[in-house]
């Protein structure tokens, strides 16, 4: 036999012996860029670990990611493929697939039990279980990241929820449970992968089902309500402090509903409290230790500024306010004076003197200021020493996207929180829009305070650089639950606090419709609670500045769903990140959704960022006039503020006279235009609504004076909106007496 015929032979072998289907186990002992592995197994997971798939034979398991392929299997799909041996992130997995086919579904594997030591290494990609394990932070909202939990031997491990999961939004279990998942890695540190809630089996005869739900927030209590599998009496440790030493409270009263009230605290305090159960054979039970906040006796005031025009046409009760930049600039200056002790900022970007300027005032008069920003942004406005207040730069690698302010935290009647959605910059401040909300409550104040200092690192006047914490390495150390003078608050900080999940929770609650201002919108679960509201029949309307961001959900909810989601293309950037809920339906429970909080994954999982939900339908309208301002740009809708409300226009003057009158007197318009342009006026009441008809007053070049007669109005303040052609509306207010 030739040479050559030998090597052909040789080859032709080897390239079967490739071919050839061989174990799982065989196959991960091929070389990184082995090509022409051919398997069979059983698929563990589907689309909730996103393309990849893991699958396993009875030697061992191996995932494979071609996301054209593995997408289309589902669990319990038994699959045959050929493919290339790779690595991602120290995980070993077939790609490049090709001869794939599915031989038969509805198949299942029985997990291995393995304890946590043995989750990795020979039993890595398996589909394993590890029994009775409790997880360090039961009870809490799952969100997009890392789990440690412990079994009863005392070792411990980590679970991985991924962007797009199920479990984003539900509870780590409160019970001792036995835990199913995909043994994986990633750089090299295990963790396991649940798939759904199913994945956490109940290993203990007595527990409680439910996270403890506060209610009935006041000034010296707090109401807890939580559910267990058996009968039981209750309780609550609590403290000042996570060692909760302040003692507990009991309950002889048996029952599997639990109601308990924590009376005799003192207003506006932070308290750690673990609710409990006791069964009757003394065994207990106790959920995880929960941070909250009783309410303040402040005066609850919530002051609300747009830097772009509203459409008061639409308020219920009192107009929005629009400051217009250099107004809305002010508008926080006069906030810094007002400070008497403290200020805390942490704002991501600054470029505007002014502000540096009132801060640096406020500590000449004996005001500790604090000021955290971005460590990747320029903050032209605190750079060469200009600052006399100390300043830290933090989460270099992501973002400190906040904007928010606390004045005077130890004051009653002077403790402010701003949040919203401006940045100090000339270009945020004056051209973008934003929303701006000063709310008057020591209880938010410490909440917010609490944040600050632990991107500070402590308490103190200066930053402690080694003690402080940002994004990922934050942990989850404040209270979400308020009461303020009555109203129901919401406050949540990324990435500790799943703010994503409150979001989805908010929008779920819609009832009738839900109006929407975003910068960008990139996660799923977001999009998806949005479309099926939408398919719900709630009314839905949005505005999207960056339709185009990776993974935007844009073009989802308009061309595949259907949703009126609207870009913006007009000059400065719509910079919000609100919603409204239920904005007119009263017996609803109307939401506003505001802060520094994009709707995306950098947002949830990185990013230093806060989020308020405020449920009042005040507020909500507040949001809506201006809502229905930037909608109406947009779409060039048929109302009549379609063009913006300003203070003063070019080339145009308008002036009442008298702007104080008595019921008989007449009240005089005068106009002046450089150019000839339509005019016509609208009349509003104090509350918004608009009284008689619009007035058109036709084509107007020069000077026009037409008399307004107010023989029927009532007493009170009312405005009249000049509309001057398309290029904007005057807004004049005259006051009828009695």
């Amino acid at each position: 036999m030739s040479r050559q015929l030998l090597s052909i032979i040789l080859v032709l072998c080897f390239s079967w012996k490739l071919q050839a289907q061989i174990s799982i186990a065989e196959a991960r002992l091929e070389a990184q860029g082995t090509t022409g592995i051919t398997i069979k197994g059983i698929v563990l997971n589907g689309q909730e670990l996103g393309p990849i798939r893991y699958v396993q034979d009875a030697t061992a398991a191996i995932p494979v990611y071609d996301p054209a392929i593995t997408s289309l299997w589902n669990v319990g799909d038994e699959v045959q493929l050929t493919g290339a041996m790779g690595i991602f992130q120290g995980l070993m997995q077939l790609t490049a697939t090709s001869n794939t086919s599915v031989l038969s579904t509805g198949n299942s594997v029985t997990p291995l039990v393995v304890p946590p030591s043995e989750v990795g290494g020979i039993n890595e990609a398996k589909l394993i279980q590890v029994n009775n394990v409790t997880f360090d932070e039961a009870g809490s909202t799952i969100g997009v990241g890392n789990y440690n939990f412990t079994d009863n031997n005392g070792e411990t491990g980590t679970i991985y929820v991924r962007t797009g999961h199920p479990l984003i939004g539900e509870q780590l279990p409160l019970f001792e449970a036995d835990l199913v998942g995909i043994s994986s890695q990633f750089n090299g540190a295990v963790q396991i992968l649940p798939r759904s809630d199913a994945d956490f089996l109940v290993s203990s005869d007595f527990y409680i089902l439910s996270t403890p739900e506060v209610s009935n927030i006041t000034n010296n209590s707090l109401t807890f309500s939580w559910e267990t599998n058996i009968s039981s009496s209750s309780g609550v440790r609590y403290g000042l402090t996570p060692a909760l030493e302040l003692g507990n409270q009991t309950n002889s009263q048996e029952g599997t509903l639990h109601q308990f009230t924590l009376n005799n605290l003192q207003p506006a305090t932070v308290y750690y409290i673990q609710p409990y159960s006791v069964a009757p054979n003394d065994a207990e039970t106790t959920a995880a230790t929960g941070i909250y906040v009783t309410a303040s006796n402040s005066t609850g005031a919530m002051q609300v500024y747009f830097n772009h025009s509203i459409d008061p046409t639409v308020a219920t009760t009192t107009a929005a306010t629009y400051l217009a930049g250099p107004q809305m600039e002010q508008k926080l200056i006069e906030f810094i004076n007002s400070a008497q002790a403290t200020i805390d900022v942490a704002v991501y970007n600054n470029s505007r003197a002014p502000l540096v300027e009132a801060l640096n005032a406020a500590v000449d008069r004996g005001v500790r200021v604090r000021y955290i920003y971005d460590a990747g942004t320029l903050n032209s406005a605190l750079q060469d020493g200009v600052a006399d207040f100390q300043v830290l730069s933090g989460n270099g690698d992501d973002l400190m996207h906040n904007k928010f302010m606390v004045i005077d935290v130890a004051s009653e009647d002077g403790s402010w929180v701003m949040g919203g959605s401006m940045n100090w910059t000339d270009e945020n401040i004056g051209d973008d829009y934003n929303n701006t909300i000063f709310i008057q409550d020591q209880s938010l104040a410490k909440v917010y305070t609490l944040e600050f200092e632990e991107m500070w690192g402590g308490s103190g006047d200066t930053p402690g650089i080694f003690s402080a914490h940002f994004g990922n390495t934050k942990s989850a150390n404040t209270p979400t639950q308020l009461n303020i003078n009555g109203k129901k608050v919401e406050v949540y900080f990324s990435p500790t606090d799943y703010a994503a999940a409150a979001i989805t929770r908010t929008i779920e609650s819609a009832d009738e419709t839900l109006d929407f201002a975003i910068l960008s919108m990139t996660l799923d679960g977001v999009g998806s609670a949005i479309a099926q509201e939408f398919n719900d029949d709630v009314t839905v309307h949005g505005l999207m500045e960056n339709i185009n961001d990776q993974g935007s959900e844009y073009s989802f909810l308009t061309n595949t769903v259907g949703v009126d989601v609207m870009p913006h293309e007009a000059a400065g950037q719509i910079h919000h990140k609100y919603a409204i809920v239920d904005a007119a339906a009263l017996l609803s429970d109307p939401i506003v959704a505001t802060g520094s909080f994009n709707w995306s994954a950098g947002a949830e999982s990185r990013n230093d960022e806060n989020l308020l939900l405020i449920h009042d339908a005040g507020i909500a309208n507040l949001y809506y006039q201006e809502f229905t301002q930037r909608w109406c740009e947009v779409t060039n809708g048929d109302c009549y503020v379609g063009v913006p409300i300003v203070a003063t226009l070019e080339g145009a003057t308008a002036t009442l006279f008298p702007n104080i009158i008595s019921k008989q007197q007449p009240v005089n318009i005068s106009i002046e235009l450089a150019e000839a342009a339509e005019v016509s006026y609208r009349i509003l009441n104090i509350n918004g609504q608009q009284v008689g008809s619009d007035v058109n007053l036709g084509t107007i070049a020069g000077s026009s004076n037409t008399t307004l007669n107010v023989n029927n109005f009532v007493a009170g303040t009312y405005w009249v909106l000049i509309k001057i052609g398309d290029k904007g509306v005057l807004m004049r207010s005259f006051r009828a007496l009695p």
